[in-house]
């Protein structure tokens, strides 16, 4: 379980952008965070990823406390932020190899999620050459590659969609799934509504410190349901 206790932050003395948030997400569920651009969404999951750890309250995941623990928080997290963070003057493959370094993944299990990712995402032709040629679409498929390397039990995704073409949007959806199957808790930030259909068991709208949770609900009207609390004062 993912644990968000009387959070707030603050980017000035007593000038809140997000407070008084407290949620639950359970193992195998996708929570994803919707709202307009500076609603707070990146604050959050930065707050959430350990690098902005100034906020009030806590953030407990599978009984780690990020203030506390942060090292052994953060080895359970895999993270794509909304501006992929890449070392230019590596190939791809060596990026990946990197990664999997620092989370101390076996040769056979890197190898054969590397060779799994990188098909998945069609990145055959690109995975040996320089980051730095790479368009912005592929970097972003590495960097969720990457997040991936070490199964994380926890993934964190800022905008994930952003640069991507629609085969590789199909493609993170259906591998955010096979994630949630297997218990992993995945947690996404979008302002596309369109981008989260099918796709989430909770979902948080953002607006002006204000926050809202909807459960799944087939049969609601989310559309309509985001614009009333957007609208709302």
């Amino acid at each position: 379980m993912l644990e968000i206790n009387n959070y707030a932050y603050a980017y000035e003395k007593n000038k809140y952008i997000l407070e008084k948030l407290n949620l639950k997400v359970n193992n195998g569920e996708i929570l994803a965070l919707v709202g307009p651009n500076g609603a707070g969404k990146t604050t959050l999951i930065k707050s959430l990823v350990g690098i902005n750890l100034d906020f009030e309250g806590e953030v407990i995941f599978e009984q780690v406390n990020l203030k506390k623990d942060d090292i052994n928080y953060k080895k359970l997290l895999g993270y794509v932020a909304d501006e992929p963070m890449l070392i230019d003057y590596l190939t791809g493959r060596q990026y990946l190899n990197f990664i999997a370094d620092v989370f101390e993944i076996s040769m056979d299990d890197r190898k054969k999620k590397m060779e799994k990712y990188i098909n998945l995402f069609n990145l055959q032709d690109f995975i040996d050459s320089l980051i730095n040629t790479y368009s912005h679409g592929n970097k972003q498929k590495l960097v969720i590659v990457a997040a991936l390397i070490h199964s994380p039990k926890l993934l964190i995704l800022d905008e994930p969609f952003v640069g991507l073409d629609p085969q590789a949007i199909v493609i993170l959806k259906d591998i955010l799934k096979d994630l949630r199957k297997s218990g992993v808790i995945v947690v996404f930030s979008t302002h596309l509504l369109a981008m989260i259909e099918g796709l989430y068991d909770k979902v948080l709208f953002m607006n002006n410190k204000r926050v809202q949770l909807i459960e799944n609900n087939k049969a609601l009207n989310l559309e309509k349901k985001y614009m009333e609390f957007i609208e709302s004062v």
